[in-house]
C-alpha cells in the first residue's frame, strides 16, 4: 500500500460498482530503452480532437507530452508497449515494422485514446 495511488484504486472500484470501464493492473518486466526501440516511435501524433501528442526521448525513457497540458514518462515493456506511471496506463505503438510508428494508443481509466502520426 505504500506505493499505491489511492485515487486510482477509488476510481477503479467506483467504475466496477457503476459498470464503467476500468483496467486491471498488469505485472510486466521493464526493458532497457535502446536507440533501435526509440527511433521509430519519436515524433508527433494527433488525437481525433486535433490535440497534438509529442513523443520524445530522454536518456532512460520516452516522454509523452501534450504541450501546455502534461508530460508523462513512458517505461519500456517491449519494443512497442510502454507503462505510463502518471496514469497507471499502458501505451502501445502500432505499425512499427522497420518504419516509423503509425499510431499510438494511450490506455488508461479503461479507455483508449488513439493518436495518428503527423507527417512533417
Amino acid at each position: 500500500m505504500d506505493r499505491a495511488r489511492l485515487k486510482n484504486i477509488v476510481d477503479d472500484i467506483t467504475s466496477i460498482v457503476f459498470g464503467k470501464p476500468y483496467d486491471l493492473p498488469v505485472e510486466r518486466d521493464v526493458k532497457q530503452l535502446t536507440d533501435e526501440i526509440a527511433a521509430p516511435l519519436l515524433g508527433d501524433y494527433k488525437f481525433e480532437d486535433g490535440t497534438t501528442l509529442s513523443i520524445t526521448r530522454n536518456p532512460t525513457m520516452l516522454a509523452a507530452a501534450v504541450p501546455g497540458n502534461y508530460q508523462a514518462g513512458l517505461i519500456a515493456l517491449s519494443n512497442t508497449e510502454f507503462y505510463m506511471p502518471m496514469t497507471e496506463g499502458h501505451v502501445t505503438f502500432s505499425g512499427v515494422k522497420g518504419k516509423p510508428a503509425e499510431k499510438v494508443n494511450l490506455r488508461y481509466s479503461g479507455q483508449d485514446h488513439v493518436a495518428v502520426r503527423v507527417e512533417k
